[in-house]
């Protein structure tokens, strides 16, 4: 049973005096808090016995905001919730308080994060309106409604996707606006909230400093002070636009939105207010560096992180440099997009594109359709060069005279270009790694062979091997250049392959392959990284000398593996372009059966 040791009482705290419009439409009467408390015991109980039953929620368990029915799939989705990570929270539950609101009842119960449920009447029913996290529990309801969207906004950043017009931002002005006024408006504060990031960068840094009723003081982190009007509106809190001062960062003029509407006003705001993410993942294990990432890695030098982000809109497309340590960003570097006319499949869009920076530290080469970029990264110059097909991977090397040339493998061949250097390696199918060691051009076509060339003799390779029952996936070259980890195709027998470039040996590691790449060496040498074997998601840790895999960092489906120079720390790019740190000691700490 609930053991309740707190009742807040109306949300609006009515010695405040709020607003007469406050609540509109007029609201329902909230349930008792005994029938609230009734109704999460009740789902408690359910619980204890066993599953909950899919009947029961489809009695008790209905979202204002939703169809009068939701589908039977939607509350299968709820069920597997609650019977498997939500079963310790609500099988047992311990209420910390029970906070009242315009016409709800929400119980806060202990955990972390907190955990409320909020419950309504129906007529003479009463419904689980939403169960959702919550970032207080001594909160009036207006209050908790900012402060839960602020701490969204800082674990999600753009993904949140909070404010939206006549969503949680109420516009009196826009009602019974001409269609154009009305659509013109919501449109430019959408392309600052989503493409320009500059509404997100605002709610990160605010911090509620006090409330009054309705009305909430928020400060932000350059000084600037705000506050904001809830209402209770059509069932939901939503902002009052036009209460806002006249001096609040949340106001958009006419001639603010007319620029805002333009891409080049939302690439220079992307790139000035994107932020890194910081934030745990993986149930604390590592640490959520940022999103919409092509790629990452370690400099070589300093151990910084660089990130190349580029999403979906092609609105923000940069390379940022970030001290992991200190948590703030140290440099931000334009990179041109690709047109916003170039068809790309959306459906693999983190996995078009590639970028790989040399092993000095100097310069970054990124790949987009029909073009690899050479960016400077520090003092050097950068350049570009058009290829015919698309790059399935880049690396680096040398030419004979000691200068560094881009890797780029592409339909059937690897492309060798730098400065008064361009050489074609031709093999048969799609490079899906490149790379130099000394003075030996390699690769692995998608088709399973391992092909090696002596540098400047490119009509004739020296060495080609089968491995992987003809279907590769990812490989990489150990740190002295005398061994090759390639990762297999699913319906191949072997999850990977070492093979000796010495003495021409293969030795397979584990069975069963993935589709997935996290083919990776340390730097040391003494670690090395496969996916998961079969369909699933996630990295097996190996240690090199045993071939023993040691642990498993618990990740979505792998893009790339980078390691830092001290090989204290891995970064994951994920195929969602999520990139996560993790600390080597944390994860051997606790060693998982792969």
């Amino acid at each position: 049973m609930f053991s309740v040791v707190l009742w807040l009482g109306l949300a609006t705290n009515t010695w405040a005096g709020p607003r007469p419009d406050l609540y509109r439409p007029s609201v329902a009467e909230p349930p008792s808090i005994d029938e609230a408390i009734g109704v999460v015991d009740a789902l408690a109980a359910q619980l204890r016995v066993g599953p909950v039953e899919l009947a029961w929620l489809q009695e008790h368990v209905q979202p204002q905001g939703m169809p009068e029915r939701p589908s039977e799939a939607w509350y299968a989705a709820m069920a597997d919730m609650f019977n498997d990570s939500g079963h310790h929270i609500f099988s047992e539950p311990q209420s910390i308080a029970v906070s009242t609101g315009p016409d709800y009842q929400r119980v806060v119960l202990q955990g972390q994060p907190l955990i409320s449920v909020v419950v309504r009447r129906d007529g003479d029913a009463l419904r689980i309106d939403r169960i959702e996290a919550t970032s207080c529990d001594l909160c009036d309801e207006s209050t908790r409604f900012v402060r839960d969207l602020i701490v969204d906004v800082r674990q999600r950043g753009g993904r949140a996707r909070r404010l939206l017009p006549t969503v949680e931002l109420y516009l009196s002005d826009l009602e019974g606006a001409d269609p154009d006024t009305a659509s013109r408006w919501p449109a430019a504060w959408l392309a600052r909230a989503n493409q320009g990031g500059d509404l997100v960068w605002w709610l990160s840094q605010a911090n509620v400093t006090g409330s009054n009723g309705n009305v909430v003081r928020i400060a932000y982190s350059d000084g600037t002070e705000d506050t904001w009007t809830l209402r209770y509106y059509q069932g939901r809190w939503v902002v009052d636009y036009n209460a806002l001062p006249a001096q609040s960062p949340l106001r958009l003029s006419d001639s603010q939105a007319k620029a805002w509407r333009d891409r080049k006003q939302q690439s220079r705001s992307a790139l000035e207010r994107w932020q890194p993410r910081f934030s745990e993942a993986a149930h604390g294990l590592a640490l959520e560096v940022g999103d919409r990432a092509i790629d990452a890695g370690f400099d070589p030098l300093d151990g910084t992180i660089w990130l190349t982000v580029l999403d979906l809109d092609r609105i923000l497309s940069g390379l940022f440099r970030i001290d992991a340590a200190e948590r703030k960003v140290l440099e931000r570097t334009v990179v041109p997009a690709p047109n916003p006319r170039t068809n790309i499949a959306l459906g693999r869009w983190y996995q078009q594109w590639h970028a790989q920076l040399r092993p000095d530290g100097q310069t970054i080469a990124i790949s987009v359709p029909g073009r690899v970029r050479t960016l400077a990264v520090k003092e050097e110059h950068g350049g570009s060069f058009i290829t015919s097909r698309p790059v399935t991977s880049l690396g680096w090397g040398t030419s004979a005279t000691g200068v560094p040339t881009v890797l780029a493998g592409m339909g059937g061949r690897v492309q060798v270009v730098g400065p008064n250097v361009w050489q074609r390696y031709r093999m048969t199918g799609d490079p899906v790694a490149v790379g130099q060691i000394g003075q030996q051009i390699w690769a692995v076509s998608h088709q399973g062979q391992v092909v090696r060339w002596q540098r400047d003799i490119t009509e004739v390779a020296f060495d080609t091997q089968d491995v992987c029952c003809g279907a590769a996936v990812d490989a990489a070259a150990n740190p002295d250049g005398s061994e090759l980890l390639v990762t297999c195709a699913l319906v191949c027998e072997q999850a990977a392959v070492r093979v000796d470039l010495l003495g021409g040996q293969q030795t397979v590691i584990s069975t069963t392959g993935s589709d997935h790449k996290g083919a990776s060496w340390s730097t040391n040498g003494r670690w090395f990284t496969t996916p998961v074997p079969g369909d699933g998601a996630g990295i097996l840790l190996w240690r090199a000398r045993e071939a023993q895999p040691v642990a498993r960092l618990p990740t979505s489906p792998i893009q790339r593996v980078r390691w830092s120079p001290d090989d204290t720390q891995i970064l994951t790019v994920g195929e969602d372009g999520r990139v996560l740190l993790w600390e080597l000691s944390a994860v051997l700490d606790r060693e998982m059966e792969p």
